[in-house]
């Protein structure tokens, strides 16, 4: 999976968002192995993970290090740079992915769904999928990077 391809802005498209597209089948798959650590309520969710790992470390480039993989994991890579939004709601922010979970993907709130509906008429369809891919790929760095530093720690290697 890879985080955003693009944005491009034209008459003929409107506001386009790309990434790599995933089928439904890998987008479950991938959602499912990720409950362990997506699901705050789980025992090793990013969240905890990272809790613990800023406390035990307060050197600051370690700690600003962690608060940039948290604003990844929360509201995707691009909100560290950048922020695109729809009347008052944020692109690059958690509430889209929620928003998507629980309009369309598990639970089926009508609000939700509703709202939903209408990003993808604001943005196309493919652009608000492409928007869904993005927070996870994020997400997926996120951890990738506390794994990281959790390995360091693990393999008792000093550096100088």
């Amino acid at each position: 999976m890879c985080g955003l391809d693009g944005l491009s802005l034209s008459e003929e498209r409107g506001f386009e968002i790309r990434t790599a597209n995933w089928s439904d089948a890998e987008l479950d798959q991938f959602l499912h192995v990720m409950r362990l650590v997506t699901l705050e309520k789980e025992p090793a969710s990013y969240p905890k993970v990272s809790k613990i790992l800023y406390n035990r470390f307060p050197f600051e480039n370690v700690q600003g290090f962690i608060a940039e993989c948290n604003q990844a994991y929360a509201h995707g890579e691009a909100s560290i740079y950048m922020q695109v939004r729809i009347d008052e709601q944020p692109l690059f922010d958690q509430s889209i992915l929620k928003l998507w979970l629980n309009g369309i993907e598990y639970h089926a709130d009508p609000k939700k769904e509703m709202l939903w509906k209408q990003l993808e008429a604001s943005i196309s369809a493919p652009s608000a999928r492409a928007l869904v891919l993005a927070q996870l790929h994020s997400k997926t760095l996120a951890l990738l990077n506390l794994d990281y530093i959790a390995a360091q720690v693990i393999s008792g290697e000093e550096y100088a």
